[in-house]
């Protein structure tokens, strides 16, 4: 009997032995790759090791060694335990799960839920759960693990709510993986249906409420506001014409840090006679083209001016990190004589802020935000009240 679609070419046979006893063979046949078969009792077990086998192959990394057996075709006991690990169960723990759906996630290229989940991958992995078995992890042991997180102890600083929130939805998102069955095309998940997601069961901390960090404007004539202050600094310090440009941007355009920090020189086009700043994928997954004012026009064309090879689209016209740029805006910030918190995420709010008071439209705010949600949009749109009182009257 063939299984599965075009792409698929795994056969099964089923056969009653003198005892009574069904046993089902799976093969998979695939092009350039010897045919490699596998006998067992256990049909979804044998329809498991074959789907990974067509895994295996896909993402190149089939070793025929690993999954054939050997002698007279029945394995060893210790070749049977190899080869049950290897299909993923109930049973696995939660290290190796989240390794091997790290690696699935690598293989159908989803890099944004690579780079986002990877460093919480690391943290589940390093937990007090990382060696406990999946059907193990109770919805009471995480509750206490993400309250004891929330309020540290004497070898390790709280963690913020919003941390937990994300760890948390990270885990529920390998759980939901685990339990969804393959379609057609050979995606989805681990069919996993009686694993019980312990995460559903949880109370998370609340979010913390949405900054409204703005930049104070002077008061009085003797007065330097903080965007000046800021930006003086910003010029007397490290790497400075870089950090002054960034500083510009990121107020006239209310672009995120890590989209400031990938400007390439191939993203910077002239569009109805506007310089824009186009973007194939942004954090939600959608084209970006971000309008840039005549300050913003300014600090580019400044950044272009210092690239070695001006031929090269693919070239950054930023080279710091986001690191590097947190340790030189921390470094401003104090010799701005700025001692209550300012993120440099707070910039993005300011900006967005001046431009609504401008007078754009949401839909306009919205496509130099790169908001899809009005409601998420208008979380970074904050008033001052001298504003508010100036024009109430």
């Amino acid at each position: 009997m063939l299984l599965g679609g075009a792409k698929m070419a795994i056969s099964k046979q089923v056969r009653t032995s003198g005892s009574g006893r069904v046993r089902y063979t799976f093969t998979v046949r695939r092009a350039k790759v010897p045919p490699i078969s596998f006998t067992t009792g256990d049909e979804t077990a044998g329809r498991r090791w074959a789907e990974r086998v067509e895994d295996a192959i896909d993402r190149g990394a089939y070793k025929r060694e690993d999954w054939i057996w050997t002698g007279d075709r029945r394995p060893s006991v210790p070749r049977a335990q190899e080869v049950a690990e290897r299909l993923p169960s109930p049973s696995w723990t939660l290290f190796n799960a989240l390794s091997l759906w790290h690696a699935e996630l690598q293989t159908y290229g989803d890099q944004k839920a690579i780079e986002s989940k990877g460093n919480r991958i690391k943290m589940w992995q390093k937990s007090e759960f990382g060696q406990t078995k999946l059907s193990d992890i109770k919805p009471d042991s995480l509750q206490r693990f993400i309250d004891g997180r929330l309020r540290g102890s004497k070898a390790a600083k709280p963690v913020s709510a919003n941390t937990i929130r994300n760890d948390v939805f990270a885990l529920s998102a390998l759980f939901e993986f685990a339990r969804t069955p393959k379609n057609a095309q050979g995606r989805g998940g681990w069919g996993l249906l009686d694993l019980e997601n312990p995460t559903k069961a949880l109370v998370l901390p609340r979010q913390p409420p949405a900054r409204n960090r703005r930049l104070e404007v002077a008061h009085d004539d003797g007065e330097i506001g903080e965007r000046e202050r800021l930006r003086a600094a910003l010029a007397s310090g490290l790497d400075a014409e870089t950090m002054v440009a960034l500083f510009d941007l990121a107020l006239e355009t209310g672009m995120r840090q890590s989209e400031l920090l990938d400007i390439r020189l191939g993203q910077v086009r002239r569009q109805q006679g506007q310089t824009v700043v186009h973007r194939e994928d942004s954090k939600n997954g959608d084209q970006r083209r971000v309008t840039m004012s005549s300050r913003a026009r300014t600090a580019l064309e400044a950044l272009i001016t210092t690239l070695p090879d001006r031929s090269d689209k693919s070239a950054k016209l930023i080279r710091l990190n986001g690191d590097q740029l947190t340790y030189r805006w921390r470094l401003a910030r104090k010799k701005a004589g700025i001692t209550h918190r300012l993120t440099w995420h707070d910039l993005r709010h300011e900006g967005l802020s001046v431009m609504a008071e401008k007078g754009l439209t949401i839909g306009e705010l919205k496509a130099q935000s790169g908001h899809k949600s009005t409601s998420i949009l208008v979380n970074y749109i904050n008033a001052i009240p001298r504003q508010i009182a100036d024009k109430l009257g």
